[in-house]
């Protein structure tokens, strides 16, 4: 029930509110969005899409794992596999077509728990064979086969599972020398998930709009380090003047109390 407290509920608040924005400013972003295409959650926009595919997998995964073991985790890795290679002739649906592309990491990740395999990437040698990997992955992918992320497929499903084991990597061995800053960030990123779009958008549009400045290396620095430390600033102030609702909320406690009456 907490999922509905810490995903829906952001999902609904955000969607509408950075949605609301871009409607009213649709004559200064490169996009043009309409009130109905906000309202419209059953189809998510721009970032949201990851909250809803994860709600969704967080029940299909529940509702899986009730009734078969973690020991047969492996084969529904590979189902999900066949899912996300294939999903282009499933029903065309929102919820479908985001459980299909996404149920296979969510699985990764389950069987990656579930076997320890952390202590594979431990060392300095998982490190540097991973980065090679990735690095080679990446030329192979968009140079060699000349594909980009809307290519889904094998090749997209290799590349993004050697793109997520890198990541591990580093983040494994970053751990052995905790950073304080680094943490702080770890643990303010469903904030900045949300509001980056906003934050980026915005200075992109003071950049463009406000000063006429064209360069796309500018907007790509100046975007991103905003896109971190705007919401970063957002959730201080959340705290200091104690904003409660804004990135989540205990409507669980609702049904639970319905429930009980």
């Amino acid at each position: 029930m907490n999922k509905i407290d810490t995903i829906v509920y952001p999902f609904i608040l955000w969607s509408l509110l950075q949605g609301s924005i871009e409607a009213f400013l649709a004559n200064y972003t490169n996009g043009s969005v309409t009130f109905t295409e906000v309202l419209a959650l059953w189809e998510p926009r721009a970032q949201f899409w990851f909250l809803y595919s994860l709600f969704f997998i967080f029940l299909i995964s529940g509702f899986i794992f009730s009734y078969i073991s973690y020991d047969h985790i492996f084969a529904l890795f590979l189902l999900s596999c066949a899912l996300y290679i294939f999903k282009n002739i499933l029903p065309n649906t929102a919820i479908i077509y985001f459980t299909a592309s996404n149920l296979v990491f969510f699985l990764l990740g389950v069987f990656f728990t579930n076997y320890k395999l952390h202590r594979i990437f431990n060392s300095n040698l998982s490190l540097v064979t991973v980065s090679i990997l990735f690095v080679i992955s990446q030329y192979w992918f968009h140079f060699l086969l000349g594909m980009t992320y809307l290519d889904v497929g094998i090749a997209s499903l290799v590349v993004a599972t050697i793109g997520i084991f890198m990541v591990t990597t580093v983040s494994i061995h970053l751990c052995k020398t905790p950073s304080n800053v680094l943490g702080y960030v770890g643990a303010s990123s469903l904030a900045i998930y949300l509001m980056h779009t906003l934050a980026g958008s915005g200075v992109r549009i003071l950049l463009q709009k406000g000063i006429g400045l064209e360069s796309a290396t500018l907007h790509l620095v100046l975007g991103c380090i905003a896109g971190i430390m705007f919401p970063l600033l957002a959730l201080r102030l959340f705290r200091i003047f104690r904003i409660k609702y804004a990135l989540s909320a205990p409507i669980s406690n609702l049904f639970v109390a319905r429930m009980k009456d």
